[in-house]
């Protein structure tokens, strides 16, 4: 519960209805104490506006008037009241009595403002005044300076001055340092001091640069000089005599007085004996102990005397000639005579004269450290005119001995004429005064000291000083440090605080309810609660405002439901005061044209409860319906009403069944009232806005209706239908993210009010659906013009231009959007607008309301705060969503091209009520159901759901699908079967598909119900196998599923290899392995049926070429004598050879003959490798259709590979020989980037290499061998052996190489050597070839002996090398 505190608001003289109020006085006290950080909130009644948009770059909004008043302390308490007698509480709370105000500027700065000159800143207003200090920092930045005086002149040459209307830039003269200084403000008479300032401030080779000011200040010299005894020489010297070749010098000294209680009692501060005076007071400390002299009644004072001299010569004429002749002829006569010589000598011979006139100045009346620079006596001022002819006309003197005034007229109570240094005995004098301290830095200071003095003054008449910040009918303060007083005391619940306050009454009268000035006191809520932006209310109050006078006839007509169909009826509320007493009215709806009463009927039942309002005026708390309404008749635009109405009487009924134009505007009504037939009140065309001016009514309007709206409901599929186009085919569903997009056209255009800030667009979504309030995820745009968009695939790539939005987060929600379009102020009727943005569709149909409509208004920020309606308005019937599938898909295997057995899981099929009578099942591409789909025994399993399963195609956007089309049985799929299962066959395709996707689409007798699919599903399953050939191939084969006797194998290559029967060489098998039959010829091959052959004369160049010998067929036939073995029922029996030819699980390495094109096969898709497993039917039960074949390297080229080897034993050193032949001499010049380099030699994994100096490897060949330079060998690396070319040769030739290698104590899986042909070693980063070689097995032989040429250099006789290795790895 918060606290009370106090608000008053005086009733202000205009209470008008929207009448302008001036100045309203507000009071406030709070019972907490005012801390920085709270916030005080005046809310006004509804409809006060407080504030005002003032329009510029940014629209800012401004109080219409806020200022504080002085608070109005309570009077002290009398003198006679002791303090100490009245409680705390009661004592007067009254600011402190303070100190005088400082100066803004040090005291030799007093009179004018003191400028800190800056070349680039040069201005008449820093132009010397007599009457204060000009400065200027040195050293001066000429360059600066004269820049800003090049610009000053741009300046006057574009203002068009006379002097410069006919000049350009290039006229400007650079002023040299005399002028630019006396452009600046500097009289000529200083220039000299200053230039040897700058010379002396800005340094040279020998003194650093230094930093000085100059300040140039006017004296006025009130006082005579004084003798060497202090007293005052009287000196009626006129200084306007003095000539402008006089010498002049200033000198000053410093003077300290001490005062004891108003007497001067030393005219020497510093060496003032306090203990030499007894102090007259009644205490018993003495005056030697005391700490603060002041106490006792010292005062010190401090002055500083200025003088200034003038030296020079001149006759006594020439200083005066009337006082030369008396003095002279008194002078000059003897015993009655007069000497004419004497008289001539006195007046004309120049005699030296040293004139001295001072001034006092206070404490701090000169700079610190000042030094004399130069200076120069002015002449009077204009003004001592006027005060010489005051002082002859007052009969007034001038007492020499201190200068002051004195008369014995009777008019010496005038005041002389306010004049600076106009007085007879004053003399003005300017000196420029330079000094090393840093003036910048003590007149900053004495401004800091100024404005806190000021500031506090301030703060001790409104202790609270906070800036207003107005918002319709609102006035809020948020309380910094700087606008509360200092002392918490005058912030606390004893002070009131004033202000007062401009603004606008409401244009009709706020209801009774709402008519109050409401003020919060508010801190923020402490951190540690957890409620981080929170605020908790202090104290409140609320205070009745004053009714506002409206006129008679307060009419209102509104609209209360909203019409969103053409055929919707719509209810009208009238309201309205009569004037006279009416037995019968009539309602007629004059614009715009469309509206029917034909079936209108009184909605509201008059209220007989005893609170209807007495007939003496409106009564806006009344929300009865007035009773004695009857309807009479209804037609076209207009009904009859039988009423009884009293005069005065506030009247409130409701019609309903209207039909509204479909056309938009502000509904105007024809209105009157009747008695006997004779019209009582009436009221034509009411109303539009702000009329009648007296009294304005409240007529809603009609909005217009959106021209050519569309929608569209795009899901994540929809919006990329290229990359997804069968799934972009089905429709949208309930549950999902989906883009909304709506296109219209306005019928009218939207300019947007001088009262509104900003134009929106408000879009209400069904009952239902979740709206993303994501900005980044919205756009809105229009056709003004197009541009590119390389998101969009289909067109010319273009779409509408994108305008500035941003989303109202305030008014926004899951169910409806605001979005503001800044900068928009017009919205034209001949281009198309469109909104989108995202959101999610109701999760169930049960959420939804059948006819259901999106909702899109146009509308400003000012009819949403004033409640209008919105201009314009559209609206579109629900989108179609279907329900979600949920299904499984799934295959134990899936090899290529093999008929499988799939099972799909049916878990859910939307809800209860849309369970199908079909269901369609759909494969990716390149999957086939079968005709007759069920899998074996599915259709008596089903047979109570499904009564057939059929295959049929269905095209998708261009996308033909196979599908499995499930015939329901009369309530046969029903929620409680769920889930359920069914096998269905297809035929797999070669390759995975790339949308691997399976879909489920239900149908009841209306159309589709819902659907799903499982994306990416299970993947082709190729069977295991490798290829490694360059002369000839490996094969590597794994079996996943048992081969039985009889059963095959295909290998197809690619069409111009051929691939030579039988198997070479088996490298890996089972102990039991049996070596199959091999063969070109056989039904289940295609071999070249159609295509042209090699060889082929004549070939048809649109077809590829093909070699019969591309594919073989392997059979594994039992033999005949092992066929008696097997047992007549199929098994094993004690058969060696058992049931199956190959395990499951097996693994295969075979060594085939090949002979490889010239050229690699093109386009890539004909380079691949196939592989079948079928069984004894020749029916494809397993394998690999996409083994892409190796590039066919024409450089370098090499044949006619052979291993030779002693014989392996397991765990023991052995040799091993590689031998090939390059049939292609390698010219070293035509290799490009990628030479050939290295040769490297790769054993199996587990073989070691062991070479241990490089006579363990030897060449084999003593001619037309490949120049080998070196051959290098590492134990990090065991398996491999490295020989460097000769890179200056060209490589042709035979490499026979022997080495010694360590066997493993069992041979690998892999069992094959590899060559590689390198540009580097180790790593073979560019591998240009490499070669696998058959390897060997324990005790196994080499297929072909050494030769003898071989025999013997491997033995040792002709053991030859080229060179030593030149490097190895360690």
């Amino acid at each position: 519960v918060s606290g009370l505190n106090e608000l008053t608001v005086e009733t202000p003289e205009a209470r008008d209805g929207g009448s302008f109020v001036d100045w309203v006085t507000f009071t406030m006290n709070f019972p907490d104490l005012l801390l920085p950080g709270d916030r005080i909130l005046i809310r006004a009644p509804p409809g006060f506006q407080m504030s005002f948009l003032l329009p510029g770059f940014e629209l800012v909004v401004l109080c219409y008037g806020f200022r504080w008043l002085p608070t109005i302390w309570p009077p002290p308490l009398p003198p006679d009241v002791d303090p100490d007698t009245i409680p705390q509480h009661l004592i007067p709370i009254r600011p402190p009595q303070r100190p005088p105000v400082p100066e803004g500027v040090p005291t030799w700065a007093s009179g004018s403002s003191v400028l800190e000159i800056q070349p680039t800143n040069l201005s008449s207003e820093l132009q010397w005044a007599a009457d204060g200090a000009w400065v200027m920092r040195m050293p001066i930045n000429f360059t600066a300076a004269i820049l800003s005086d090049f610009e000053q002149f741009l300046l006057l040459i574009e203002s068009n001055a006379s002097n410069f209307s006919n000049l350009t830039a290039n006229d400007y003269v650079v002023p040299n340092a005399v002028e630019l200084m006396q452009r600046i403000g500097l009289p000529s008479w200083a220039v000299p001091a200053a230039a040897r300032s700058q010379i002396q401030t800005q340094g040279n080779e020998t003194v650093n640069a230094s930093t000085e000011y100059l300040v140039l200040r006017s004296h006025c010299l009130d006082m005579f000089a004084q003798d060497a005894a202090g007293n005052y020489m009287n000196d009626d010297f006129n200084w306007s005599k003095v000539p402008l070749t006089a010498d002049t010098q200033v000198w000053y000294d410093f003077h300290s007085y001490v005062f004891l209680n108003g007497s001067v009692v030393s005219s020497d501060a510093e060496n003032f004996n306090y203990t030499n005076y007894t102090i007259e007071f009644n205490i018993s400390q003495n005056v030697t102990e005391a700490t603060n002299f002041s106490d006792f009644g010292f005062y010190v004072f401090e002055e500083i005397h200025l003088c200034f001299r003038a030296m020079f010569e001149a006759t006594r004429f020439e200083i005066d000639g009337t006082a030369a002749e008396e003095f002279c002829l008194s002078n000059c006569t003897i015993s009655n005579r007069t000497q004419t010589e004497c008289i001539v000598d006195c007046l004309f011979t120049p005699i030296a004269r040293s004139q001295v006139r001072c001034t006092a100045l206070p404490a701090g009346g000169l700079p610190d450290g000042a030094e004399d620079a130069a200076q120069q006596l002015l002449p009077k001022p204009d003004c001592a005119a006027q005060v010489q002819a005051f002082y002859d006309g007052a009969g007034m003197e001038v007492n020499d001995s201190n200068g002051t005034n004195d008369t014995n007229s009777s008019n010496s109570s005038m005041g002389a004429p306010t004049c600076r240094c106009g007085r007879p005995t004053e003399v003005q004098t300017a000196v420029l005064w330079r000094s090393k301290f840093n003036l910048t830095a003590e007149v900053e200071a004495y401004r800091r000291e100024y404005e806190a003095a000021v500031r506090l003054r301030s703060l001790d008449a409104s202790p609270l000083q906070a800036e207003a910040m107005c918002s319709d009918n609102q006035v809020e303060m948020h309380i910094q440090s700087t606008d509360l007083h200092p002392d918490p005391q005058f912030v606390n619940s004893t002070v009131t605080f004033r202000f007062e306050m401009r603004f606008i009454n409401p244009r009709r009268p706020p209801l009774d309810f709402e008519n109050n000035w409401i003020m919060l006191h508010s801190r923020p809520s402490d951190s540690a609660t957890g409620s981080t932006g929170n605020e908790d209310i202090l104290s409140s109050d609320a205070v009745q405002s004053w009714s506002v006078r409206s006129k008679l006839r307060y009419i209102t007509i509104n609209r209360l439901t909203e019409v969103l169909r053409p055929t919707d009826p719509a209810i009208i509320h009238f309201e309205f005061v009569t004037v006279n007493p009416a037995d019968s009215m009539e309602v007629q709806a004059a614009f715009p044209i469309g509206f029917d009463f034909t079936n209108v009927y009184l909605n509201s039942i008059g209220t007989d409860d005893g609170n209807k309002p007495p007939n003496v005026g409106r009564r806006l708390l009344w929300q009865g319906f007035t009773s004695g309404i009857e309807l009479r008749d209804g037609y076209r635009d207009t009904c009859e009403l039988r009423v009884n109405f009293d005069k005065n009487e506030y009247v409130r009924f409701e019609l309903g069944g209207i039909l509204i134009p479909w056309t938009g505007g502000q509904a105007l009504f024809n209105m009157h009232t009747c008695i006997g037939g004779f019209r009582q009140d009436e009221i034509e065309l009411c109303c539009h806005e702000g009329e009648p001016p007296e009294n304005p009514a409240f007529v809603f309007k009609v909005p217009y209706r959106l021209q050519g709206l569309r929608g569209v409901l795009m899901n994540q599929w929809m919006q990329q239908a290229f990359l997804y186009p069968i799934a972009a085919s089905m429709k949208t569903r309930l549950g999902e993210e989906h883009l909304v997009s709506f296109t219209f056209m306005l019928a009218s255009e939207i300019v947007l009010p001088p009262r509104a800030s900003v134009i929106r667009v408000i879009v209400r979504a069904p009952v239902g659906y979740g709206i993303q309030l994501f900005e980044e995820e919205m756009d809105v745009r229009d056709s003004a013009f197009l541009i590119e968009d390389p998101t969009v695939q289909i067109g010319d790539g273009l779409r509408m231009r994108s305008i500035a939005f941003s989303l109202d987060f305030r008014d926004s929600d899951a169910t409806q959007i605001q979005l503001n379009l800044p900068g928009l102020t017009l919205m034209r009727t001949d281009i198309e607008y469109r909104i989108m943005f995202m959101a999610v569709t109701p999760g169930f149909n049960s959420m939804r309301i059948p006819g259901d409509l999106w909702v899109i208004e146009i509308t400003d920020d000012y009819k949403q705060l004033m409640n209008q309606v919105s201009e314009q308005k559209g609206s579109l019937t629900d989108f179609e969503l279907l329900s979600k599938v949920n299904f499984s898909c799934e295959a134990t295997r899936a090899p290529p091209e093999v008929v499988i057995v799939l099972e799909v899981t049916l878990y859910e099929l939307g809800e209860a009520f849309e369970y199908p009578n079909r269901v369609d099942v759909y494969a990716p591409a390149g999957y086939k159901f079968l005709l007759s789909c069920f899998a074996p025994g599915e259709r008596q399993r089903l047979q109570f759901n499904f009564v057939s399963c059929r295959e049929r195609w269905t095209l998708f956007q261009g996308n033909y699908l196979s599908g499995a089309i499930l015939m329901a049985a009369d309530a046969g799929v029903l929620p409680s079967d769920m889930p359920m299962k069914i096998r269905l066959q297809a035929l797999t395709p070669a390759l995975t598909p790339a949308m691997n996707d399976f879909f489920v689409v239900t149908h009841q007798r209306q159309g589709d119900a819902a659907w799903g699919l499982t994306p990416s599903s299970f993947p082709v399953s190729n069977m295991q196998v490798t290829n490694r050939y360059t002369g000839v191939a490996g094969l590597g084969i794994h079996t996943a599923i048992p081969l039985a006797w009889g059963g095959n194998i295909h290998i197809a290559g690619p069409l111009l290899y051929q691939i030579r029967c039988p198997i070479s060489l088996v490298l890996l098998a089972p102990d039991n392995f049996h070596m199959p039959n091999c063969t070109h010829e056989d039904s289940v091959l295609n071999g070249c049926f159609g295509l042209p052959i090699v060889g082929d004369p004549n070939p048809n160049p649109a077809l590829p070429l093909c070699d019969p010998l591309h594919e073989i067929l392997l059979t594994w036939e039992l033999p005949w004598w092992a066929q008696a073995d097997q047992d007549g029922d199929g098994d094993d029996g004690d058969s060696d050879f058992g049931m199956w030819a190959l395990q499951s699980g097996d693994e295969f390495l075979w060594s085939l003959t090949i002979q490889v094109p010239f050229n690699t096969p093109t386009p890539r898709s004909s380079n691949v490798f196939r592989v079948r497993v079928m069984d004894a039917n020749k029916v494809a039960i397993d394998g690999n259709l996409w083994l892409p074949g190796q590039e066919v390297r024409t450089i370098p080229r090499v044949q006619d590979f052979k291993i030779w080897f002693t014989t392996p034993v397991p765990a023991t050193m052995m040799t091993v020989a590689i031998h090939f032949t390059f049939n292609l001499t390698l010219p070293r010049g035509e290799e490009g980037n990628t030479p050939l380099r290295v040769i490297e030699i790769e054993a199996p994994q587990g073989m070691e290499l062991k070479v241990r100096r490089p006579a363990d490897v030897r060449r084999l060949r003593r001619n037309d061998f490949v120049a080998v330079t070196e051959w290098n060998w590492t134990d990090i690396f065991p398996q491999q052996l490295w020989f460097g070319l000769d890179t200056e040769q060209n490589v042709s030739g035979t490499f026979h190489y022997a080495f010694p290698a360590l066997t493993p104590t069992k041979m690998p899986v892999d069992n094959l050597w590899q060559v590689k042909l390198c540009t580097d070693s180790p790593f073979c980063t560019t591998n240009l070839l490499t070669i696998p070689i058959p390897g060997f097995f324990f005790g196994q032989d080499p297929d072909e002996p050494l030769s003898d040429e071989a025999q013997e250099m491997l033995q040792g006789s002709w053991a030859l090398r080229t060179s030593l290795p030149s490097w190895s790895l360690l």
